[in-house]
């Protein structure tokens, strides 16, 4: 389970200036650029896919004691102006998987909206509990497709969204109750026929197949480049050609890189500058950062805006 500890401080502040009514637990679901989820905008070439994932979180009404818990079910519609045919998500959480298998579905495509993402928990005096409570869950991730056209579009989950959550006793059903929902601002999507594509996508905008960002291919082929002719050097000549070959490697190495210099440390194609780029697996562990979700640890963050309506999933 994808997830970080929320502040108990801050979820009382964010409640406390809603003026919630008096419920079971409010769930926070929001919509987020899979390689920046802080962002809320994000400029990509026109007809690039983008992805996305969908956060939920269960806060307490109350902030000094849990009054509920975790989420129990939910029924998720993420709304687009992107104006062209859309396709289901892609995936859940294993927790999800896991554990909400009652209706469980990756949502239906109308138009350019993906409707009713759902799943429950089976009725149980021994469900699955704590699930997101008071912590952000990456619930489901997928993929939009953007228009050929430049524009600027809006991805945002919407208020009609529904979810259940746990009693804080599950042991008598029925155990769940209806939860107030509280929809994240989503975010915007600029299509530039000169920008580059979403660094989170299939194959980073170069087909299906996943590559490497130029400064890793850089290192990787001069790399290679030394290696292959120090080992020709060695094999050809005993200990003096493994020397010449470590000479004539190393200028064959510099004269690669600078051919090809690796990007600066501005540049947005960069692995260390975009959280989420994939560079290749024999080097991802030392290049790809750690990726948060969703923090509460700042209200600009969490990018709550107005509270959704009370309903139960039928």
């Amino acid at each position: 389970m994808t997830s970080i500890k929320a502040h108990p401080g801050l979820i009382a502040g964010f409640l406390a200036g809603l003026a919630l009514p008096a419920s079971g637990a409010t769930v926070v679901f929001d919509i987020a650029p899979a390689s920046s989820p802080l962002s809320s905008a994000l400029t990509i070439q026109t007809g690039s896919d983008l992805d996305y994932v969908l956060t939920a979180v269960v806060l307490s009404d109350d902030a000094g004691q849990d009054d509920n818990s975790g989420l129990a079910g939910f029924d998720i519609d993420i709304e687009t102006n992107l104006g062209v045919a859309q396709q289901a998500a892609t995936s859940f959480d294993l927790v999800i998987e896991q554990n909400f298998t009652v209706g469980l579905s990756l949502g239906s495509v109308v138009g350019d909206d993906i409707l009713q993402i759902t799943g429950e928990q089976p009725a149980s005096t021994d469900p699955r509990t704590g699930v997101a409570q008071g912590d952000v869950l990456e619930l489901a991730s997928g993929t939009l497709i953007t228009p050929s056209t430049e524009d600027t579009f809006t991805v945002s989950i919407s208020s009609d969204s529904l979810a259940t959550v746990f009693k804080t006793s599950v042991s008598t059903l029925p155990n769940t109750e209806s939860a107030t929902v509280l929809i994240g601002e989503g975010f915007t999507i600029t299509t530039d026929d000169d920008a580059e594509p979403d660094p989170g996508a299939p194959g980073n905008g170069a087909g299906d197949t996943t590559t490497c960002a130029d400064d890793v291919q850089t290192v990787i082929i001069a790399t290679g480049a030394l290696l292959l002719i120090t080992g020709a050097g060695y094999c050809a000549g005993g200990l003096l050609g493994l020397v010449i070959g470590l000479l004539v490697g190393s200028i064959g190495g510099l004269a690669i890189l600078g051919v090809n210099p690796l990007a600066p440390a501005a540049s947005a194609t960069s692995a260390a500058d975009v959280p989420g780029m994939e560079p290749c697996h024999a080097v991802a562990a030392m290049l790809r950062p750690d990726r948060d979700v969703l923090s509460l640890t700042d209200p600009s963050d969490a990018r709550i805006h107005a509270p959704g309506r009370r309903r139960t999933i039928i």
